[in-house]
């Protein structure tokens, strides 16, 4: 692992990679009321938004499938936490808008999920969660079966958590993190 370099500008500006996790750092006015309110929002103030820009595959050891996916995520977090301590940013919350099987990873690292209707969700969200959705393992597989039904996104949710409860988790493991930073 080699040290991660100090950005001369706040990486948040723009969309940035943190491992397998961009972050964007979004006001929350960008959101519409519906979807703030179901994430405990502020009428102002900023947030963190993430989302997993292209699949991740497990390393399939020890039998399992999804070996080293939840690690991946585990890193990329601690990255996004590092960053945040040294920009001293302290932003409302960290989350995102996805679908079904995304949001149910989010709880594992104690993301908050509510479903949300398609039609509060902006469109550029919601391409951004269809997306993400074909390039879950559960969509390949119907598509390789036939499934129509099965192809289908389904649900929409909101992933959120609190800025405090986010740094407790992975803010204390972000000093031995691998360098895969990139906007």
């Amino acid at each position: 692992m080699s040290e991660r370099p100090d950005f001369k500008s706040n990486p948040f500006k723009e969309e940035t990679s943190f491992g397998v996790v961009s972050a964007v750092l979004t006001p929350v006015e960008e959101f519409r009321e519906k979807v703030r309110r179901a994430m405990c929002l502020p009428d102002q103030g900023v947030v963190i938004e993430i989302h997993m820009p292209t699949a991740v595959n497990g390393n399939g050891n020890d039998k399992n499938k999804h070996a080293g996916i939840l690690g991946a995520f585990r890193g990329s977090f601690a990255q996004i936490a590092l960053e945040l301590k040294r920009q001293e940013l302290t932003p409302h919350s960290i989350l995102a808008v996805t679908h079904k099987v995304a949001a149910g990873t989010s709880k594992r690292y104690g993301f908050e999920i509510r479903k949300v209707s398609k039609r509060q969700v902006d469109h550029t969200r919601l391409q951004r969660a269809r997306k993400g959705y074909k390039l879950t393992g559960r969509y390949r597989k119907a598509v390789k079966e036939g499934g129509k039904k099965k192809k289908k996104m389904g649900s929409i949710f909101v992933c959120y958590q609190p800025f405090d409860k986010f740094m407790r988790e992975f803010g204390n493991h972000a000093d031995s993190v691998p360098e895969e930073v990139s906007s």
